[in-house]
This record gives structure tokens, sequence and C-alpha cells, in this order.
């Protein structure tokens, strides 16, 4: 999944550096993946390798998205280690975010 997210340059739109928010919000951002909600696990596939969100500037990245970046399309495959990678980092930063919050206690 690291692979996919570095192939498909994910972490430039969507990681703390991008937009400095470190937070999921929608509307108005590009929301860091670490904070995806469950109702966006559940459409990840249709968002991320069918295009659902293109109309509000995501690209799909499956056959016949046209993501001018890349040459070639995404497989579903692809897809599915780039969630397990997205979900990874999730729990990361939930360990993270715990152990910081312990040690301010």
């Amino acid at each position: 999944g690291e692979g996919v997210f570095e192939k498909f340059m994910c972490g430039d739109c969507h990681s703390p550096k991008a937009d400095g928010t470190g937070a999921w919000i929608l509307n108005g951002t590009i929301p860091d993946l670490r904070y995806m909600p469950q109702e966006v696990h559940d459409q990840f596939l249709g968002i991320v390798y069918g295009g659902a969100r293109k109309m509000n500037g995501m690209p799909g990245f499956g056959p016949g998205n046209d993501f001018p970046l890349q040459k070639t399309a995404m497989t579903p495959q692809d897809a599915e280690a780039l969630h397990a990678y997205i979900i990874d980092l999730e729990w990361q930063a939930f360990k993270s975010d715990g152990q910081s919050s312990s040690a301010h206690k």
C-alpha cells in the first residue's frame, strides 16, 4: 500500500504536511487521510478507484479516470492495498495521539 500511496502521489494532497490541518475536514480543505471516518472507508473504492468525488476535485485513479500525472491506472488490488496502508496510518496516529495525551496527565 505504501508504494501505491507514493506512486499515485496521495501524500501530495492528503498528508499533515500538505494542508497543515491534521484533521478530517470536508468542504473547504483536503482531508488528512489518517482521520478518515467510517462513511468514507465504506465508499473508499468508489472514491479512489471509481472517481465518485471527481466533481469535488478528487480524481479517480482506476481505468478511464484519466489522472494526468500517472500513465498507468490503479488496479482494484492497488486500491485495496492503499486502503490497508491508510488504515495502518490511522492506527499509528491513534497510538501516537494516545501516547501524547497520556504524557500530559
